[in-house]
Order: structure tokens, then sequence, then C-alpha cells
């Protein structure tokens, strides 16, 4: 009679024995059990992409690579994989770099608005106005982007940049806390958006294991 795998695999040695019987115990997913897994990931990319549009270095990153395309210097590949790994049309390119074109207006918007707050010749009452308008464009620009067929390996690139930048900055000598700069000294410390945007990764780490436990 002929010998089972299982059989082979034992006579060739415990550890393969052993992982034969671990997989046999492990309990397979349902269709349904990995669409939920499918659609957690997909809602965290989406929240880790929101983040990566509130830092203003990585989002002028997409905004560019976005202009290349445009502009036919890079191909849409560079920039978009669509979740079904299917064929980039004009039809399917199109409504990505519209999307980004309305990610621009809104930061040319916050860019005036933070103009404004710096002006000493704006009140408190419209400088608390124009904050308002930031936080709500800066929300517009998060559910813009969340939505976003955006490759992972350029949100992989722009988290290991803003990485990067964050141990830069942790190793300038003198800085230490939070540093306030006047308004022609304005400079945004990367550590608040770097820890955002691992916060996420870590999110989509905890999803993906879930899918094997």
């Amino acid at each position: 009679m002929k010998p089972s795998a299982l059989e082979l695999s034992t006579s060739r040695g415990p550890c393969a024995g052993s992982g034969l019987k671990q997989i046999g115990r492990r309990k397979l997913l349902k269709a349904r059990d990995e669409q939920e897994i499918g659609a957690r990931i997909e809602r965290t990319r989406g929240d880790l992409l929101a983040a990566l549009g509130s830092i203003p270095a990585a989002r002028r990153t997409l905004l560019a690579l976005a202009d290349c395309v445009r502009q036919g210097s890079a191909p849409a590949a560079e920039l978009i994989l669509l979740p079904d790994g299917g064929e980039l049309k004009p039809e399917n390119v199109e409504p990505v770099l519209r999307a980004l074109t309305r990610v621009r207006t809104l930061e040319t918007r916050i860019d005036r608005w933070l103009r404004h707050c710096a002006d000493r010749r704006s009140t408190a009452a419209s400088r608390e106005r124009f904050r308002r308008e930031i936080g709500r464009a800066d929300t517009a620009m998060g559910a813009i982007l969340r939505n976003l067929p955006i490759r992972p390996s350029v949100v992989d690139d722009l988290v290991q940049e803003l990485t990067r930048l964050e141990h830069e900055f942790a190793a300038m000598p003198g800085i230490a806390g939070n540093v306030t700069f006047g308004p022609k000294q304005r400079i945004e410390r990367p550590m608040h958006f770097a820890e955002v945007t691992f916060n996420g990764i870590k999110t989509l780490e905890g999803v993906a294991s879930a899918a094997l436990r």
C-alpha cells in the first residue's frame, strides 16, 4: 500500500511531522472571516493614508508624483495599484489624479489660512475661525486620500523617509520636547506625525497577525 503524505513526512524527521501536525490543528478561516479581515486591513490602510495626508512633506510627495504621472514623465503604475491588480487604463487613472488635484486645492487653502493666522493684524476670533477651517480641510483631505488606490510601496517609502527625518531630528543637538518658533520660523516637528504613522503600521501588523491565529 502506498504510504500517505503524513507518513512520508514523519519518516523524514520529527520537525517535518510536527509542522504538519500543527497545520492540521489550526482552524481554517471561513470565507466570511477572510472577508472581515480583508475589510479591516483596507480600513486601516485608509487610516494610514489619511494620516500621511496630514503631513505636508508626505502629501506634497504624493502630489509631485501625481504631477509626473499627469505629465507622462512617470508611469501611473508608480503611483496607483488597483485592488484587483487590474490593468491601469485612463478611466482608472483619471479619477485618482482628479482626487489629488482636490487635495492640492485644499492644501492651498490651508496655506492661506495659516498665513492669516500668523498675520498680527488678525483678531483672536478670526484666527480661531481660520483654525476651524484648517481642521475641516485636513479632515476633507483625509477622506479623499483614504479611498485612493495608492501603491503600497509608495506608502512604505513615505514611512521610511519620515522615520529617517525623525531620527535626524532627534539627533540634532539641543532638540528636546516641543519647540516654539515665530511665524516666520514655522517648522513642523516630524515626531508627532511619525508616531501617527507608526500607530497605523502597528495596527496593520496586528490585523495581519490576527489572520494567522
